[in-house]
């Protein structure tokens, strides 16, 4: 697939290169760790899966390291969408780092949406979502999901 970097779990990535060249950057599911996958045209980022990796701050640190690509051409909106079946506790700090990053961006005048999607019925997924929205003040609009179609 033109223009899609997989960047693979053990490699650190390089916050020089220069993103114009790329359309979109993907992280691999493993058992541990959700699909990421960064759009420049589309302007979205896709967080999905399950999220309990060993080291959530090394797996982080990647998430952060492309939207710091996306955001070094200048771009002025975003859309995020989180769609996660199980996150652990160290990953919600991480979750939670993310959006507070985000909830920034936003107050420095860019474009931020972020669709939170849960199984119609996670109650659990969908009071995190409440929960994220509430202790960042970032909006979340929270998506109810057929179980089949998560």
């Amino acid at each position: 697939m033109e223009g899609i970097i997989t960047i693979p779990r053990s490699e650190n990535l390089n916050t020089t290169v220069d993103q114009r060249r790329f359309r979109n950057y993907v992280i691999k599911a493993t058992s541990e760790t959700p699909f990421v996958a960064l759009e420049m045209a589309n302007r979205t980022l896709l967080i999905k899966g399950t999220s309990h990796p060993e080291d959530p701050r090394e797996f982080y640190d990647k998430v952060d390291k492309l939207l710091a690509f996306y955001l070094a051409d200048g771009r002025k909106s975003l859309t995020v969408n989180l769609s996660l079946e199980y996150f652990n506790t160290s990953s919600a700090r991480y979750l939670y780092l993310l959006m507070t990053q985000l909830k920034e961006y936003q107050e420095d005048g860019m474009d931020i949406n972020v669709n939170w999607y849960y199984k119609i019925d996670d109650e659990d997924m969908l009071l995190s979502g409440k929960n994220f929205s509430s202790y960042t003040q970032l909006e979340l609009k929270l998506v109810p999901t057929s179980p089949s179609r998560y």
